[in-house]
């Protein structure tokens, strides 16, 4: 006697234009599009059979899903009438799956949390004599010691990718001294850079509002220059505010550092460009042309590198005849400069010139080695930090280089620039760093430092 299948017949419009809508679907299980193909087969009169054909699927299976749409069709109805928004998701929960048991587990808790343990630990410890675990080494070591009895290293592959232990993976890592021996010391100095960036942040708002002013007024004034600040890296910008006796200063922030030692390296062969396919070719043989010392001023409220400085050397000499570049743009501004524990950042030549500009003799410096302010490099340091005057550097933390944000900066240099740059002379990549410079303050943003410091102990 011939299979007799339980009729399908649909009138509602929207309940077909569901089933239409998920048999087409392209990001879901195609075990539901077939579902889904198999009630609109039987809607139209097919048989079992002949569905099976269409679909790819035996005839049982067909029937079993064309019995349960049949006996979850009122529900489908009763949906379409009274909450047509949620009736594609009912007919989905109707063609999906229920939750199956699966296979029972092979390995228990306490095995897996071992594997951990163990992918944890360094190698040598447990005998094999390796740098670092890979996912065969764990299974030969965990089998080998009757932890479990067969496992595969894709299975420990898995077990550790569920638990995110990536034993092949390793960053470089500087431990601070200082943040161990003297944490009140450290959490001092990081919360005043902290604070430097808070108070950066603040002033680009009141920078943006001034920017815009300026915007409005070049509208109105077609003869202005719009792009005069932003092509001359040498031009400093800084944000007026009112101090409290309603007087009137300019007030820069400004991190600072040198990349030394920058190499002008001319590939031997030209690279190869990406293609189809293919990524681009990067010659590794090169030939040296010279090195530079580059002196990089991060302006912090502005998000731009302003004044970089190029010299052969970087002698204390260098770096307070940067410096003085620098404030020669506003000498009478207010500076404040975020560096790292350098000995040319606390320099005999440094501390002159800044008393200098603070108007303090040479006398009452004393001698570098003997007395007085040049004394030691730590006395040094406490002058140039000095929060009276008008001038001061902040120092980093020992070790904490990341707290300057002229690092970060450096960083893009050098993955958007140098990385693959070819150079036949230090003057063509002193140029070529210079054009960078230029293009990166066009668009430039101020960092979003999010780092708060270290919350201090009641």
């Amino acid at each position: 006697m011939p299979f007799l299948a339980n009729d399908i017949t649909i009138y509602d419009d929207k309940i077909l234009d569901v089933l239409d809508t998920i048999s087409n679907r392209r990001k879901i299980p195609h075990d539901i599009v077939q579902r889904a193909q198999i009630i609109l087969l039987a809607n139209k009169g097919c048989a079992n059979s002949q569905i099976g054909k269409e679909v790819g699927l035996s005839r049982n299976t067909v029937s079993k899903w064309r019995n349960s749409f049949i006996l979850y069709y009122p529900i489908i109805q009763a949906t379409s009438v009274l909450d047509p928004a949620s009736l594609e998701w009912v007919v989905l929960r109707i063609l999906w799956d229920l939750p199956r048991k699966g296979a029972p587990r092979k390995y228990t808790d306490e095995q897996i949390v071992k594997i951990h343990e163990i992918a944890c630990r360094d190698p040598k410890e447990c005998g094999i004599e390796i740098s670092n675990w890979t996912h065969v080494d764990l299974a030969d070591y965990c089998n080998k010691n009757k932890i479990t009895e067969s496992i595969s290293p894709r299975t420990v592959g898995r077990y550790l990718e569920e638990a995110d232990i990536k034993p092949h993976l390793v960053e470089g890592w500087l431990h601070s001294t200082e943040k161990i021996d003297s944490p009140e010391t450290f959490a001092t100095k990081a919360n005043e850079i902290c604070e430097i960036y808070r108070c950066a942040g603040e002033l680009a708002k009141i920078a943006k509002q001034d920017m815009l002013e300026m915007l409005k007024e070049q509208s109105q004034n077609p003869d202005g220059n719009a792009v005069e600040d932003y092509t001359n890296i040498d031009n400093v910008k800084g944000v007026q505010i009112k101090n409290e006796d309603s007087e009137t200063k300019t007030v820069y922030i400004i991190c600072t550092d040198e990349m030394t030692g920058l190499s002008a390296r001319e590939r031997v062969f030209e690279d190869k460009p990406v293609a189809p396919g293919m990524p681009a070719k990067h010659e590794v043989n090169y030939i040296r042309h010279g090195t530079t010392s580059f002196t990089g001023f991060y302006n912090v409220i502005y998000g731009t590198c302003v004044c970089p400085y190029f010299k052969v050397t970087r002698t204390e000499t260098d770096f307070a005849d940067a410096v003085s570049k620098l404030i020669e743009k506003d000498p009478d501004g207010y500076w404040t400069f975020v560096c790292d524990n350098l000995n040319t950042h606390k320099s005999e030549t440094l501390v002159r010139y800044i008393a200098h500009c603070l108007g303090i003799s040479d006398e009452a410096l004393g001698v570098k080695g003997e007395s007085g302010i040049l004394k030691s490099m730590e006395s040094r340091a406490e002058f140039l930090h000095d929060k009276t005057h008008r001038i001061r550097f902040v120092y980093t933390p020992k070790h904490c280089s990341w707290l300057d944000q002229i690092e970060i900066w450096f960083g893009i240099l050098n993955r958007r620039l140098l990385k693959r740059a070819s150079y036949k002379s230090v003057q063509e990549m002193i140029d070529s760093i210079r054009r960078f410079i230029v293009q990166y303050n066009i668009t430039a943003e101020p960092f979003k430092w999010t780092y708060r410091g270290v919350p201090l102990s009641a």
